[in-house]
């Protein structure tokens, strides 16, 4: 399916909104790794519960490579986003990640054939691209601070992002979201355990968990309406937005830069241009 409907991308966008306050949460927490295991393993319960009770069907013989692949992905997501916001602000580090993260997710997408480029998506996502490189700024720091591990963020969001894709049409996506959650709580334990598991807020960790899980959900969902592609760059219009009402607000202590509303005016363009 090469268009986007009104119904992918209203759940894209509620997606959206859910991705950033986790995110904002995590960035709170200073990228404790021990803060993002709480979380995804927390919400991996909850996701399991709740598939248990949905009962969505699984195409194990198809499906299993996916799960198996989705799992590995997100704990190397996981690790370097902790290792972002360990650095690094949550309007740069993040609004950074996730441009990288658009290209690399419509690049692939189109040099491996899952899916044809019209001139709609080239414009929306080209918009995409270049607000967040607006809101993000400070290219000198950029280069100086984070440079690999920000790309190594983008590389896993585009590599997921391509993965979930295909496998929601073999696996329901509250089936897929519990095993992916719960993969990544496996996979992150290890380094958890050699770092230190003192003082784990819980019940906030919960909180994000089922944020997060519900979050992506929306988004599996989504993929089984629209092109991968386009439900990655209209995912970035929340953190955007919410970068520019968080510099909204501090204005009279720091001035928001006029590249804040550029960006944020291109990237809202962006997904208009691929709503259509």
């Amino acid at each position: 399916m090469n268009s986007m409907s009104w119904t992918a991308a209203s759940l894209v966008f509620a997606s959206a909104g859910l991705h950033v306050t986790w995110n904002h949460w995590v960035r709170h927490q200073s990228g404790r790794l021990v803060d993002v295991w709480a979380m995804v393993s927390s919400g991996g319960v909850v996701a399991a519960v709740a598939a248990l009770v949905i009962g969505g069907t699984v195409d194990w013989a198809r499906a299993w490579p996916y799960i198996i692949a989705t799992g590995l992905i997100h704990t190397v997501y996981f690790r370097l986003l902790a290792r972002v916001y360990r650095v690094r602000q949550l309007a740069e580090g993040y609004t950074a990640s996730r441009g990288v993260g658009v290209l690399l997710t419509a690049g692939t997408a189109w040099g491996f054939g899952i899916e044809p480029w019209r001139g709609d998506h080239i414009l929306g996502i080209g918009l995409t691209v270049l607000g967040i490189g607006l809101v993000a700024g400070r290219p000198r720091r950029y280069f100086r601070s984070g440079f690999g591990t920000i790309h190594g963020v983008g590389l896993t969001i585009a590599a997921y992002s391509l993965t979930d894709s295909l496998a929601v049409h073999w696996v329901a996506p509250d089936v897929y979201v519990a095993l992916l959650y719960l993969g990544a709580a496996v996979g992150l334990w290890p380094a958890v355990w050699q770092e230190g598991t003192r003082a784990i807020g819980w019940p906030a960790a919960l909180a994000a968990g089922i944020g997060s899980v519900l979050s992506y959900a929306l988004v599996l969902w989504a993929y089984r309406l629209g092109p991968v592609a386009s439900i990655v760059a209209i995912r970035q219009v929340a953190p955007v937005l919410a970068t520019a009402w968080d510099g909204w607000q501090r204005r009279l202590q720091d001035p928001v830069p006029s590249r804040v509303w550029w960006g944020t005016l291109f990237v809202v363009g962006g997904a208009i241009v691929l709503v259509g």
